[in-house]
């Protein structure tokens, strides 16, 4: 209910840029640039940014990306904290995103279930776009959006 989406990030594989060392190495053992999306419970993408270095972790991407820097300034727009059905408490709306660290198993069953919103949306992608299933031979300047 008060879910703004699902947040990840998708490893796109590039071939090594020149003179780039480990910049775009990533723990997959490829060179890639990060897609981070946000897509909604009906697999629509609400946020896509495109374009990072492959060696960052989806947290220091996130925190790199103008998504974060307007959540952190409140320029996103977000509607005011509302009910959940049959709740009289007034609860913030959330996104929902990946954290190993999550003690509870239960909670961490329900965020898993959620965050297959973003797995599945980026499955649709990528069969409808099937070239982000190989490896590109772009620049990183070229594939950021």
């Amino acid at each position: 209910m008060n879910c703004m989406g699902a947040l990840d990030g998708k490893h796109i594989n590039i071939i090594k840029p020149d003179r780039s060392g480990s910049e775009y190495y990533n723990y997959k053992g490829h060179c890639s640039i990060v897609l981070m999306a946000l897509a909604d419970a009906n697999y629509c993408f609400t946020y896509v940014t495109i374009g990072a270095k492959g060696s960052g972790s989806n947290g220091g991407v996130f925190n790199e990306c103008k998504f974060y820097e307007k959540l952190q300034n409140n320029q996103l727009n977000i509607p005011p904290n509302r009910p959940l059905l049959n709740i009289e408490k007034e609860i913030p709306f959330v996104i929902v995103a990946d954290d190993a660290m999550m003690p509870e198993r239960i909670f961490n069953y329900r965020l898993s279930r959620a965050r297959r919103i973003i797995e599945n949306a980026f499955g649709i992608a990528s069969a409808r776009f099937r070239c982000l299933r190989t490896t590109m031979n772009f620049s990183p300047q070229k594939l950021q959006a």
